[in-house]
């Protein structure tokens, strides 16, 4: 019918990991019904960084309110606020981000906050699969790395990452106040 549909955060993750970067289905989802012609479904995703504070979110560049997204493959940097936002829904994942850095892991370029889990959010994590292209570099930041707080968030993991390195690990780009 031509009318414009949101697919909730919940229901995909962005994988920047594969080329071309593709938006995933996540389990037990289905696509929204599309007419059957080219160019039927468009995507619009957002993300990136500007010289004047108002060309972005200022305030965060990812900010997870629902459960069971994942954010991978992405780099995240230059932002005055936090690079990832997580609160609400659980069972959030974050994996194979530069996030403070640029695109080599070796130049700082941080974010106000580089992860932040909050508000009572339970069960995310902040990992590896094992996979070395799978850590997280969170580095460079104003304030702190990763902050997990308020009553309630627990159960969270943060395992496999390099926080406060370059990616090779071989290299100091210190948080401002901790990991």
């Amino acid at each position: 019918d031509g009318a414009t549909q949101t697919f909730s955060s919940g229901d995909y993750s962005v994988d920047r990991t594969s080329e071309p970067g593709r938006v995933v289905l996540g389990f037990g989802n289905s696509w929204p019904s599309a007419r059957a012609q080219p160019d039927a479904i468009t995507i619009t995703y957002v993300a990136g960084y500007g010289s004047v504070v108002t060309a972005v979110n200022a305030t965060n560049v990812f900010t997870i309110t629902a459960g069971g997204s994942t954010v991978r493959g992405f780099v995240i940097h230059d932002f005055a606020g936090r690079g990832i936002s997580i609160a609400g829904g659980g069972g959030n994942r974050i994996a194979g981000n530069y996030i403070g850095t640029d695109v080599t892991g070796q130049v700082a370029m941080g974010n106000d906050w580089g992860v932040w889990i909050r508000a009572s959010d339970p069960d995310n994590g902040i990992f590896t699969t094992g996979n070395v292209v799978d850590s997280n570099i969170v580095s460079a930041s104003v304030a702190t790395g990763v902050v997990i707080s308020q009553a309630g968030t627990s159960h969270n993991v943060v395992t496999g990452n390099l926080i406060g390195t370059n990616a090779d690990g071989t290299s100091a780009l210190p948080n401002g106040n901790n990991g």
